[in-house]
């Protein structure tokens, strides 16, 4: 029997909720990001 060790690591993530409104002049692109709920729960 053998016995191997390897090591670890920790990772936290921490979330900040920012709220606000700001104006913007210039050019604003708008972004949507959508969500495969079925390909996330097979991993």
């Amino acid at each position: 029997m053998t016995v191997e060790v390897v090591p670890t690591e920790r990772v936290r993530l921490r979330t900040q909720l920012v709220e606000g409104q700001e104006t913007v002049t210039g050019q604003v692109q708008r972004e949507q990001v959508v969500v495969d709920e079925d390909a996330s729960r097979r991993v």
